[in-house]
């Protein structure tokens, strides 16, 4: 009878484990990534049976509940959950020694400790892939993972890209100068005498912010070479052009012996720079406007000269239709032979003959100092008949006075004209030259795309050939010469409006930790107040062919065992690694209305159990008192 109380007591601590397995899930309903496990028990009657041992059942361990926990949403980064399989990776000390123990829990509840290195409660640190030397993404070194650092040192820009397309529609801006229309000098200040611009923020070593603006004036095409063509010579192509202007801090960039490279001393010196670019720039605008106002008062002078003109003719015909008669020749026979004179001239004006009116006007000058020579009429009837010529010939007379002060007008201001062009040559003259000292170089279009990018490098696909303009920069305050090189690969020119696509250099100002963020490949990402962003590593994720048989320790994490298998390392969303979410927590997969259903069971059969031992004894106790 020894076998019942053995079944019943084997019974009893099957229960007991049991019990103490709901016991333990009820308690972690609220543990971060708890996994919850059921009991497990095999039969040992058959096992008796063959072998004479006990019968009953016996509690054979527990199987984990390895389903996805709840995610709950928190309003820190470092709150992390894998959604799918995988465990985080942790380790005691920050190197990995021989002393380093490695642990893997599905607890994502991590902070900060004085160090800067992420750790859990118990203070183990969260392992993962370290970052690359540029903080641009991770190697496979693994390590204790740190927040980035709270500033970033400023940067110094060494290089920059612009792409954009230039509206090949544009016409050339122009102006007129000493009554020529010519090409409208560069000045940056003035939108009219360039076609597009935009302007690249740059960085020096001390982390001060410059400007590199690019100014872009269409001028007149040219025939070239087509690179595309496999003919020899070469078939030609019409390239649309426009010339590059550079400015640092708003001072000119000027070219240099190495040809498309621009320098320019910045700060104090940058407006001092500015400033005589403008003066020039203003002394040619105001020797074009007294040119253009020049020109203004010599072509009314002009029209005032052909108005005179216009009566001088008026009244010679006047005094050309006096009738002369026979009366009048005899009273007054110098004013008769002027009229007469005058018929002549007139006539001789109609027909147009130059020879014919060079003698009728000389006829006629003679006639008119004659009758202005000749004595004044005293009779009345006389200058009663003289009267219609003499009045005409007050006419002409003062057409003609009007005419000789027109053409000193005319001539004044063709002396005048002539003077504000040759101003207005000499400071365009001026200008240009020191324009033509700022073009960096001209960029030519052959069907909206750049020469020297219409062929590619068949290794990396970029332009066979780059378009580089290096802008030097010194500034007057104290920093270094550097050097930045801008590449305008990019740029085409189509038939379409400006549009700028790519704007960017290398190069930061100092930055100040402004958040925090793990994607879901768990890549742990700093952003900055300069507007960088730098990579302090990505989490290593773990897994196991076995997880029941993990080792568990204090603190809701693992040690791997023999029974578990070694882990198989890698990242998040890779392979049959889950994603990894920020600000969220897995919650216990604890079932608390199945658990305590589950301990009212255990319960009952544990009283069943004891019930079956009580048997027993009663059974035993009867035997032994038949032997009374």
């Amino acid at each position: 009878m020894s076998n019942s109380f053995d079944t019943s007591l084997a019974g009893l601590n099957a229960q007991t484990a049991a019990i103490q397995v709901t016991s333990n899930n009820i308690a972690n309903t609220s543990t971060v990534g708890f996994k919850a496990r059921q009991s497990l028990f095999v039969d040992q009657y058959f096992k008796a049976v063959e072998s004479g041992g006990v019968a009953g059942n016996s509690d054979a361990g527990t199987k984990r509940v390895d389903t996805q926990g709840s995610l709950k949403s928190t309003s820190s980064a470092l709150d992390l959950a894998v959604q799918g399989s995988g465990m985080f990776c942790l380790t005691s000390q920050v190197s990995g020694d021989t002393a380093t123990s490695t642990y893997y829990s599905r607890n994502g509840s991590f902070a900060v400790n004085k160090d800067g290195y992420i750790v859990n409660a118990n203070g183990l640190f969260l392992n993962g892939y370290q970052p690359n030397a540029t903080f641009s993404g991770a190697t496979t070194t693994m390590g204790a993972l740190m927040m980035p650092p709270a500033a970033l040192e400023p940067v110094n820009s060494t290089s920059g890209t612009v792409a954009a397309n230039l509206d090949v529609r544009l016409a050339a801006p122009t102006a007129v100068v000493g009554g020529v229309s010519t090409p409208k000098p560069f000045l940056a200040s003035d939108p009219s005498t360039y076609s597009a611009s935009t302007t690249v923020n740059v960085f020096d070593a001390k982390g001060v912010g410059h400007q590199i603006s690019l100014y872009f004036k269409k001028v007149d095409d040219t025939v070239v070479d087509d690179p595309r063509s496999l003919t020899t010579p070469k078939a030609m192509a019409t390239a649309s052009q426009f010339e590059l202007y550079m400015q640092g801090d708003g001072a000119t960039l000027k070219r240099g012996a190495a040809g498309n490279a621009g320098s320019a001393t910045l700060g104090t010196a940058a407006d001092t720079a500015a400033a005589e670019a403008k003066a020039l720039y203003d002394a040619y605008e105001a020797a074009q406007g007294n040119a253009l106002g020049a020109s203004s008062n010599y072509q009314s002078a002009v029209a005032t000269t052909k108005a005179a003109v216009a009566a001088q003719d008026s009244a010679l015909v006047r005094l050309a239709a006096v009738p002369v008669t026979q009366t009048l020749a005899t009273a007054a026979p110098e004013l008769a032979a002027l009229v007469s004179a005058a018929s002549g001239l007139s006539a001789a004006n109609t027909d147009g003959d130059p020879a014919a009116i060079t003698l009728r006007q000389a006829a006629f000058n003679t006639a008119l100092a004659n009758y202005s020579a000749a004595p004044a009429l005293t009779d009345s009837a006389d200058i009663a008949r003289a009267q219609p010529a003499v009045s005409a010939i007050t006419v002409y007379n003062s057409a003609t006075n009007a005419l000789v002060e027109a053409d000193d007008t005319e001539a004044s201001a063709l002396a005048a004209l002539t003077s504000a062009n040759a101003t207005a040559l000499s400071a365009a003259e001026a200008n240009a030259e020191a324009v033509a000292a700022s073009r960096l170089g001209t960029l030519q279009f052959v069907d909206g795309q750049l020469l020297g990018s219409l062929t590619t490098s068949a290794s990396t696909g970029n332009a066979a050939t780059p378009t580089l303009f290096n802008a030097q920069l010194a500034d007057s305050n104290g920093v270094g010469l550097f050097d930045v090189s801008l590449d305008l690969s990019q740029m085409t020119a189509f038939g379409k409006t400006f549009t700028v696509s790519k704007n960017t250099a290398d190069g930061a100002a100092p930055g100040a930790l402004s958040g925090f963020s793990v994607s879901e490949t768990g890549m742990l990402t700093g952003q900055y107040t300069n507007g960088k962003t730098m990579v302090a590593g990505q989490l290593a994720l773990a897994s196991f062919q076995a997880p029941d048989q993990l080792s568990p320790a204090s603190g809701s994490v693992f040690n791997a065992s023999a029974a578990s298998g070694e882990p198989v390392l890698g990242t998040a969303t890779s392979g049959s690694f889950g994603a990894v979410r920020s600000s969220v927590l897995e919650q216990s997969t604890t079932d608390m209305a199945a658990e305590l259903v589950n301990l009212m069971i255990q319960q009952r059969n544990y009283q069943a159990n004891s019930q079956g031992l009580q048997a027993a004894n009663v059974v035993m106790t009867t035997a032994i008192n038949l032997g009374r």
